[in-house]
């Protein structure tokens, strides 16, 4: 295997028991197409989807390699695991780190994921899943403006919100919560156990801990009805309901100013721009650069990343790449020789903070 070239992936889609994906088949193949229940692709992924009754696959959610002639290769976890130190650079072979497209037409659920204290006690996992979004467009769905809901309001405690979810008071699971309106370029940080939906019409990538992980304690889904095992997986009722963060609550105000990132240039010359979106004081469960292009060079670090290219064109060790594209570069390869087509921005994602040489 040559590790010097990037490794893509074969298309990912997920199912979901919401419905979406129209605004991500534009972004990524140009064409339009109804939404469905595949409105997620999962990013170079060796996570499995928690789809239950409804799991397409055993393996469901992994990614598989694209072969030179684009025809499907391997598992990408099994490539980990036959090259780890020429990949990750660790003996596991472990990403550490989910990448999706997420595309919704509905609201999604009131919910919540682990943080890796509750993940560790409750689920005898060593990651939660604390997550990251960055909103790549946006669409009005039955006159409604696309929004988040984040965060608890200040007068909101365990015994309200409980009681809501009993009575299935969907209203006043709703109200307890801040409504927040989004735009594309935007960024928002959420961290384990901290209430939040996405609205309908929001189309990000999302950047998380790698498990699928939920309690969405909301009977329906749109028109769907919901099992007990995709409301709370494998925890009891009053456990699951323990996952929210009752004392994270506040102002929107507040919220805003804890959710919403600004990127951090870190280097700004006359070929490129490098900015931190999301470093160690934000989390240490994940890293997400930005780089921007406008002349042709060569980039090399010292860490393997997923790239998620967001605008423009380019050709990335020969490899011809554009928006929507993506793919993963070894811990030892020699950067990235990009030759800009037209001015390329992508994100760098990795596992550990990124240092560029």
């Amino acid at each position: 295997m040559n590790f010097d070239k990037p490794v893509l992936f074969m298309p990912n889609r997920v199912w979901r028991a919401y419905v979406g994906g129209k605004l991500m088949n534009k972004y990524l193949y140009g064409r339009d197409a109804p939404d469905g229940h595949f409105p997620e692709d999962w990013l170079g992924s060796v996570t499995v989807a928690k789809n239950y009754v409804n799991q397409q696959f055993p393996e469901e959610g992994l990614a598989r390699v694209k072969n030179p002639d684009g025809s499907e290769g391997v598992f990408f976890r099994d490539l980990l695991k036959k090259y780890p130190r020429e990949l990750v650079g660790n003996d596991a072979g472990e990403l550490g780190v989910l990448c999706k497209y997420l595309d919704s037409a509905v609201r999604l659920p009131i919910q919540c994921h682990p943080d890796k204290e509750f993940a560790l006690n409750y689920l005898d996992s060593p990651n939660g899943k604390t997550e990251s979004w960055f909103i790549l467009a946006t669409r009005q769905i039955d006159g409604e403006e696309p929004y988040l809901l984040m965060g608890f309001k200040e007068n909101v405690n365990a015994d309200t919100f409980k009681k809501a979810v009993r009575d299935q008071d969907i209203a006043a699971m709703k109200g307890a919560m801040h409504k927040i309106s989004v735009k594309a370029g935007e960024v928002y940080f959420v961290p384990g156990r901290l209430p939040h939906a996405i609205g309908p019409g929001v189309f990000l990538l999302e950047v998380q801990e790698p498990t699928d992980w939920i309690v969405q304690p909301e009977k329906h889904l749109g028109d769907t009805e919901l099992s007990y095992q995709e409301m709370y997986g494998t925890l009891r009722v009053e456990d699951a309901l323990n996952c929210f963060d009752y004392e994270a609550g506040g102002s929107l105000e507040q919220i805003v100013s804890r959710c919403k990132l600004s990127p951090k240039t870190i280097v700004h010359d006359e070929k490129y721009t490098l900015s931190e979106v999301i470093g160690p004081a934000i989390t240490d469960c994940f890293a997400v650069y930005k780089m921007i292009l406008t002349q042709s060079s060569k980039v090399q670090f010292n860490h393997w990343a997923i790239v998620v290219v967001t605008e423009g064109a380019a050709k990335i060790n020969h490899i011809e790449v554009k928006k929507g594209d993506y793919f993963f570069v070894p811990h030892t390869a020699d950067g990235l020789n990009i030759e800009v087509v037209s001015g390329i921005s992508f994100y760098l994602i990795c596992s550990q903070p990124l240092a560029v040489v």
